[in-house]
């Protein structure tokens, strides 16, 4: 059971949800599309999934997981540049931005100090509700032990495989595996309590403790809860903050104990951060944006079975459960008894769309809901499906109906962001997306849901002019494209017999091999980690003619790669012992060139990936039959 669970986790991986919505076509736009300007910008962005490139190859995330799900790697360019494409929507007219979850994508430390620095860069305050992929493994699930089941139990339950794919390939001397797990590459994760820390460090509400503390402070259990209010008016970090409230661990030394390949249960879990802000409008109207924390959990059997594995319902587990825990539920209903009294209307933000929610929340929100008059409330807005959408809820589930704002994504095309304000036509507060990418082939989907047919952003227009102007080409196309298994080239150029075999190969040569089997599987990861530091570097190939970047080591580098290479016509392995050394020694290059050449062919070369990059294939495409 274990297998088929770990499997099914794996086909939702990455894309934020696997939920199924209702089959009838209504597109058009929705009734409540900003018409005229808006007056007071607020900046909605969610999903961009900023990940950590340069490190040794996962199951996961190699050619067999690709081939199931699109999204366990994007095309190169997206995946580089996906923070570029960030960048260009944060530095848009607006007085705050709301990010609604999954800043991150493999939960790395390392990604969140990137990603964060681009938001702070921004000079905007910025607030975001945790996603699934802040704060566990690949937006799914939270180990705490290291096991090694074979391909079908380990996928979603190896410790190993999150400090692997957190940690740069530079950065050690050897590979991290299941017998070589080593306490000090733990800080390389984040888990839930480690992205609730860093996330109050960046607003730095640990100055306002224990000063601004309010009355929901407790201490719980093992958890410290700890609240703030009545903050300055004149702190960057904070402005248009109200409260907050925080969990900690009472006695957080017993961080990251280890005892024989397990570390403490802490139950990360369990940790989350809410926000209230308070965001004044030109026309003397406030609003209120309550920020919950839906990826917070008491019971880790809602999406696992002890903290290692994702189970088979719900499928995608982080990824297709929202939970709000009794913690969280108690500081809410506080603060709604509060908003009440001030009779102001209320946007609520949460990262898991409406119907992720299960049954117990369900009833938390409905409670927290039926606090106000009818119409208070204003929407619930949403990120996870990467689709967007726009629908009101009726009343059976939460006592009234319910307006839900579902954004599109900034990593899966078409690329989507929004903005909100008081409509000068309407006065009614209302929101406008922008698609930076077109979605015509939005067409190909169903919904039983108002889909906002956003306006276009012109930047897509402008950079069909300089990829041609730079590039010399219509679109932005790679030379080198990552084949399915070990041989370096091209897919197509590959008989599809060879390719099912290079499929099996990654899947099931741990058991096919009796000589030494994991050796076989590092192998295989190795030659597709490797084919995709060739594609990287290949990207900034292309920048490069442009920005005059110094790529002699790259060229030197990869000539040596392709010289030494070599495969079997069985599974293709393989075999040459230099792997893990071009691995490290890719990895250093990239870090060389991350962040050089021209800013806007670096975000136009992203865009255009993000166009070209279809839907993930289904099951019985896998095998390019």
């Amino acid at each position: 059971m274990a297998g088929i669970k770990s499997i099914v986790g794996l086909m939702c991986l990455g894309l934020a949800s696997c939920t199924m919505l209702p089959a009838e076509q209504t597109f058009k736009k929705s009734p409540h599309y900003a018409s005229g300007e808006l007056d007071t910008s607020i900046i909605f962005l969610a999903d961009n999934q900023s990940a950590l490139l340069d490190s040794f190859p996962i199951v996961e995330q190699s050619s067999f997981s690709e081939k199931t799900v699109g999204t366990a790697h994007r095309r190169a360019a997206l995946d580089m540049f996906s923070l570029d494409i960030v960048e260009y929507i944060a530095a848009k007219e607006g007085d705050l931005i709301i990010h609604a979850g999954d800043l991150l994508n493999n939960s790395c430390q390392s990604e969140f100090d990137v990603a964060s620095k681009v938001m702070n860069e921004s000079g905007k305050p910025w607030y975001m509700a945790p996603g699934n992929h802040d704060g566990y493994y690949l937006g799914i699930s939270a180990p705490q032990e290291a096991k090694n089941e074979g391909f079908f139990g380990a996928p979603l339950n190896e410790l190993t495989g999150w400090l692997q794919v957190c940690t740069p390939a530079r950065s050690k001397e050897s590979h991290i595996g299941f017998k070589t797990l080593d306490p000090r590459y733990m800080k390389n994760k984040m888990d839930k309590y480690e992205f609730v820390q860093a996330y109050i460090r960046q607003k730095d509400f640990h100055n306002y403790w224990p000063a601004s503390q309010d009355e929901n402070s407790a201490v719980v259990g093992d958890r410290k809860i700890k609240c703030i209010s009545n903050l300055p008016e004149n702190g960057d970090n904070i402005k248009f903050l109200k409260k907050a409230c925080w969990s900690e661990l009472a006695v957080p030394s017993k961080r990251n104990t280890y005892n024989d390949g397990k570390f403490l249960d802490e139950k990360p879990w369990e940790n989350f951060i809410v926000q209230w802000l308070q965001v004044p409008m030109k026309s003397g109207i406030q609003k209120n944006i309550l920020i919950i924390d839906t990826a917070n959990y008491e019971d880790y059997s809602l999406f696992g079975e002890d903290g290692a594995k994702a189970t088979l319902l719900p499928l995608g587990g982080t990824a297709d459960v929202a939970h709000i825990s009794e913690l969280q539920k108690n500081i809410l209903l506080a603060w709604a008894s509060e908003m009440k009294d001030v009779n102001e209307p209320i946007i609520i933000v949460g990262h898991h769309p409406l119907e992720d929610y299960d049954d117990v929340s369900k009833k938390i929100l409905s409670e927290i809901i039926n606090k106000f008059p009818a119409g208070q409330i204003e929407y619930y807005l949403s990120g996870d499906t990467h689709d967007g959408y726009d629908v009101k809820h009726n009343a059976k589930t939460f006592g009234r109906k319910l307006r839900e704002i579902n954004l599109g994504s900034t990593i899966d095309g078409p690329l989507e962001y929004a903005l909100a304000g008081v409509d000068t036509k309407t006065n009614a507060f209302e929101t406008r997306r922008f698609f930076l990418t077109p979605g015509s082939h939005l067409k190909d989907h169903t919904y039983n849901y108002y889909k906002t047919y956003a306006d276009i952003d012109p930047k897509f227009d402008e950079c069909k002019e300089i990829v041609a102007k730079h590039l010399k080409v219509d679109t932005f196309k790679l030379d080198v494209e990552a084949p399915p298994y070990a041989p370096f080239g091209k897919e197509g150029d590959m008989p599809k017999q060879k390719r099912l075999w290079g499929y099996l190969g990654y899947a099931f040569t741990p058991y096919i091999s009796f000589t030494n089997p994991q050796k076989v599987r590092d192998r295989n990861l190795y030659i597709y980690k490797i084919n995709r530091f060739l594609d990287m570097m290949e990207v900034y190939g292309q920048v490069a003619k442009v920005s005059m970047i110094e790529l002699e080591n790259s060229k030197k580098l990869l000539s040596d790669v392709k010289k030494d290479s070599s495969f079997s016509s069985n599974f293709g392995l393989f075999h040459n012992d230099n792997a893990h050394a071009y691995i490290r020694q890719f990895s250093s290059e990239l870090e060389k060139l991350k962040g050089k050449g021209d800013k806007e062919l670096r975000l136009c070369s992203a865009l255009f990936e993000a166009y070209r990059e279809r839907e993930h294939p289904s099951l019985l495409n896998i095998f390019g039959f």
